[in-house]
């Protein structure tokens, strides 16, 4: 029988490792923990020992430290997997490491009570460990004592040893030969050097590692860098000969052959078959041995059915709430950093035609009045329902700018300035008509002749010369396209953005060469996982056609993640599909990377844009109605503020045609404000940062002070990220009228010390964004959530939830002391102004 050593890595606080696994095929191997396998759907065959064993759903057996076991199945079928580490458990039963176990529950009764507690406790176990809630760590050492209880008490085995000392004696050669090989896999290794440090023969050592692995050593040795190899194509941007160079290959043309024997292709092909054709896999360090590993968040409530009514109400109970306190004293006399507030730079709306939407420019004026933006950008400026370009029988070119004028005239009327991304395509333009994305068609296709385009985009802007003259356009952004990196979606095939690029950009600069022309507008994720923003900026820089701005967006979308979304068509129903990353601090990640990129090409001082933001890439994500939106504005803009020129949050409006419009009115849109126009949390976090001052004293995790002239502000806020279990898509915790069970919970107790106020009669303003104010999901959810709201209900909706205010004059001398305790994604802001 051929078998290899498995290497289990345990955290230092919980002595197991889980795993919800589609199991395919697992070669023969060992390991020094016992585990637990679980099947709960379908059915897997177990070689253990020699034996086989067929394992239908809910059954469940121990296989026991050093057993040779394999697994298999050829229809779908999920199984939970534990493996425990005794030796750390030693301290409570002394000589627990030595026990063997006889559990399988096939050779019982299904209705045992025995494997039904085992099974309720496995769940438990899962939903903690995927919940991931404050003390969670210490829950599951409690249900893992009580499982080991169980299973010493009443599965205890006589045998004493199950495998004979001949075996013992090769799984220790195979245990050192096989971790020296994971350990030095990048260095030269030859079977001759492995042999001599096992004191044998080559010979012998070959037939050795060839009976008991089933493969010769150097298949294993090369199979091992390959699949280090694999990941460095997919994580990073290193080079084909780097990438052979560091996982021990001799030369690149070794590593390429062996590479296409084991994938059907070359190394440099599968990497652009990766990002092009979006494949993506989700490859988790140190997950075990060559088990699939699926989204396992999608299946909870398969979990949920072994945990009896009794637990399940103990589950809600121990989603305890984490309590932090945060104390902060602030000299208000210390040197201060001058703020231009980048993040009222840009606005966004969908598409260019919904800028001619009545409630649509309703709302733009609210904005405006409230908080004042500078910029405002949108897609399909060229769509043909803006009835731009046309052609007549003979291919004269026809240029109608009816509604572009209306458009322009009424964001210059509110004081916007467009932010012009320059997309998407006239259908008699278009090479391929059929190349759309969205509800509402917009043509996706590179033009039938690039001098076509050039001439559409050239008399635009010269028309706009005309109407609004020199001075005002060159105030403006042209933005080239949209997401051109996402070659199935918005993209051109074979890299052709290059080119196009270059030629709008040399076309608009025949005009005036200070026009601002800037792009690619890509998605952050291509950013952080690729060098196509690289390959973008070098041809730029060799084509003599560099961008005077950089654009681009962030959507906290994780690998695997990024594959789904890019398969789910825009204009399909809903399904329930969420891409969002574990990571909170991702958009400053990308904001540092990108600007490494940038100042690699010495572009560290170009303008940069991000025209699409937002916590989510999902018009349909229940939590963007949510008050957690307030407090994920206010983090991600207060963290990252000024370190770019424009933060474009997507979008302003719930009324956005790129997927159908809802009849719900809180249907999880990305807008600040609901398509009848009910103002979310969004818009008054938003308020209430325009409420800062110009001037930074001190910023920290949570609270953000600043000055104008003789005025404070104190923003403080209380974010509190996913669980996990909604991080990886599992909408089971989340309906229309209950969002808030998806996130960690988490009270905030903050306490600044104010010192060196002059001592002043003062009036202080306090501003909340809470549940009960500022959240019009919540007033409606107290409304009896009623399914139709006229317009009587929207008036009342939005009396009711606007942030409370409290107003309050005191005599402060020298010091002042602000304590609050936040609720989970509570913000709020306090103005300290002196009377006179």
């Amino acid at each position: 029988m051929s078998y290899i050593y498995e290497v289990i890595k345990f955290n230092d606080a919980l002595p197991v490792k889980i795993f919800i696994h589609q199991i395919n095929n697992v070669q023969s191997h060992w390991h020094e923990s016992i585990e637990i396998l679980f099947v709960t759907k379908g059915s897997v065959e177990l070689v253990l020992s020699g034996k086989l064993f067929n394992l239908k759903e809910d059954d469940l057996i121990i296989i026991n430290s050093k057993e040779i076991h394999s697994v298999k199945s050829n229809e779908e079928n999920t199984a939970i997997a534990l493996q425990i580490d005794l030796n750390k458990l030693d301290f409570l039963y002394e000589g627990i490491d030595k026990i063997n176990f006889d559990c399988k529950s096939f050779e019982y009764k299904k209705e045992d009570d025995r494997f039904n507690l085992i099974r309720s406790i496995l769940a438990q176990i899962i939903y903690f460990y995927m919940k991931e809630n404050n003390g969670y760590k210490l829950k599951i050492n409690s249900l893992l004592n009580e499982l080991i209880y169980i299973i010493v008490n009443r599965f205890k085995s006589n045998v004493e040893d199950v495998y004979d000392k001949k075996s013992y004696k090769h799984l220790e050669r195979l245990d050192r030969v096989i971790t020296y090989l994971k350990e030095n896999y990048n260095k030269e290794i030859t079977l001759s050097n492995i042999a001599k440090m096992e004191y044998l023969s080559p010979q012998y050592f070959s037939k050795f590692f060839e009976k008991h692995m089933g493969v010769n050593f150097l298949t294993y040795l090369n199979s091992l860098r390959l699949d280090h190899a694999v990941k460095d194509l997919i994580s990073t941007d290193y080079n084909i000969i780097d990438i052979a160079s560091n996982n021990g290959f001799a030369n690149v043309k070794s590593f390429t052959h062996l590479f296409k024997i084991s994938y059907n292709d070359t190394p440099s092909n599968y990497r652009k078959k990766l990002y092009n054709a979006n494949k993506l896999v989700n490859k988790n360090e140190n997950k075990g041995i060559n088990y699939f590993e699926f989204n396992a968040n999608k299946h909870m409530d398969f979990i949920l059915k072994y945990i009896n009514n009794e637990n399940k109400s103990d589950l809600k109970n121990t989603n305890m709430v984490n309590k932090i306190d945060n104390s902060i004293s602030v000299d208000l006399d210390r040197s201060t950093k001058k703020l231009n507030h980048s993040w009222k730079s840009l606005i966004t709306i969908g598409k260019a035609k919904e800028g001619l939407f009545n409630e649509v420019q309703k709302q733009l004026i609210e904005i405006q009045n409230k908080i004042g933006f500078k910029y405002i950008r949108f897609h399909g400026i060229f769509d043909d329902d803006m009835m731009v370009y046309d052609e007549d029988e003979n291919g004269n070119l026809i240029f109608n700018y009816t509604y572009i004028d209306r458009l322009f005239d009424f964001l210059l009327s509110i004081k916007l300035k467009p932010f012009l991304e320059l997309g998407f395509m006239p259908s008699k333009l278009a090479l391929d008509k059929n190349k759309k994305m969205f509800y509402t068609n917009s043509i996706i296709s590179k033009p039938k002749k690039i001098s076509l385009w050039n001439e559409l985009v050239e008399k635009l802007i010269e028309h706009c010369i005309n109407r609004y003259g020199m001075a005002e356009v060159l105030t403006w952004h042209f933005e080239v396209w949209n997401e051109p990196d996402i070659e199935s979606a918005f993209g051109f095939e074979e890299n052709y953005y290059y080119e196009f690029f270059k030629e709008t950009y040399k076309t608009i600069k025949n005009i005036n060469d200070k026009l601002k022309v800037g792009g690619p507008s890509i998605l952050g994720y291509t950013i952080l996982k690729n060098n196509w923003m690289d390959e973008y900026i070098k041809y730029c820089i060799d084509n003599k056609c560099r961008p005077d701005f950089i654009s681009f967006h962030s959507y906290p979308i994780g690998c695997y993640q990024m594959n789904e979304l890019l398969n789910q068509s825009m204009d399909s129903p809903y399904k329930g599909s969420l891409f969002i990353d574990s990571n909170e601090g991702y958009l400053k990640e990308l904001i540092i990377k990108l600007k490494k990129k940038l100042k690699k090409y010495e572009l560290d001082k170009i303008e940069i844009y991000m025209t699409e933001w937002n916590s989510t890439a999902s018009h349909r994500d229940l939590t963007n109605d949510t008050l957690y939106k307030s407090s994920y504005v206010c983090k991600n803009i207060l963290e990252n503020i000024d370190t770019i020129d424009g933060f474009g949050y997507w979008v302003a409006s719930d009324l956005i045609e790129e997927s159908i419009v809802e009849n719900d009115i809180f249907h999880g849109g990305l807008g600040m404000i609901t398509t009848n126009g009910i103002k979310k949390p969004a818009y008054y976090a938003y308020e209430l940062l325009s409420r800062l001052g110009n001037e930074l004293i001190e910023q920290g995790d949570g609270y953000f002070i600043t000055k104008n002239f003789d005025e404070y502000e104190i923003m403080i806020y209380n974010y509190c990220h996913f669980d996990n279990i909604y991080l990886n898509g599992d909408t089971s915790h989340i309906n229309k009228y209950n969002r808030y069970e998806v996130f960690r919970k988490c009270e905030k107790c903050i306490s600044i010390e104010l010192n060196n106020l002059k001592s002043s009669n003062y009036l202080i303003r306090e501003y909340t964004i809470s549940k009960d104010y500022g959240s019009a999901y919540d007033t409606w959810i107290k409304m009896n959530h009623p399914n139709y709201i006229d317009e009587e209900d929207v008036t009342y909706i939005n009396n009711n939830s606007t942030p409370k205010i409290k107003k309050y004059n005191e005599y402060i001398k020298k010091k002042y002391c602000i304590r609050s305790i936040l609720e989970s994604h509570e913000v709020k802001i306090y103005t300290i102004k002196p009377i006179y």
